[in-house]
């Protein structure tokens, strides 16, 4: 056993190590600074969310307002203008969220059609 002197506010307090643990903490401390985040992460498959692509037909001067009423319950993004409406990427946590907040959308009064177009898993 080795004995070690500790400082503190309450005067000087003989400490107990045993070699077999300071000897283990020396190694541990040697392995954790091999350690990575990319050699920690490997294998290990992240979900990054849903997103679904729709079709909104919806009055031109009303699409920024659309798109304020939803962007903080989901990621919503303009992906192009087609000859009657947008087509939107709509970006959630899971499949039941998008679908939820596009349900929600197509009861909104500017609405005119909503169709989801395509979901997937990125």
């Amino acid at each position: 056993m080795l004995f070690m002197k500790s400082s503190s506010s309450m005067g000087k307090i003989p400490k107990m190590v045993n070699m077999f643990g300071a000897s283990f903490l020396l190694s541990l401390t040697n392995q954790m600074s091999r350690l990575s985040i990319d050699k920690l992460s490997e294998g290990i498959v992240f979900y990054a969310g849903t997103c679904a692509e729709i079709y909104v037909e919806i009055p031109d001067n009303r699409v920024s307002s659309f798109i304020s009423k939803y962007e903080h319950d989901v990621n919503i993004i303009i992906e192009r203008q087609v000859h009657d409406g947008f087509i939107f990427k709509v970006y959630g946590s899971g499949d039941k969220e998008v679908r939820l907040v596009c349900d929600i959308m197509s009861e909104d009064i500017d609405v005119i059609d909503l169709r989801i177009l395509s979901v997937e898993d990125n």
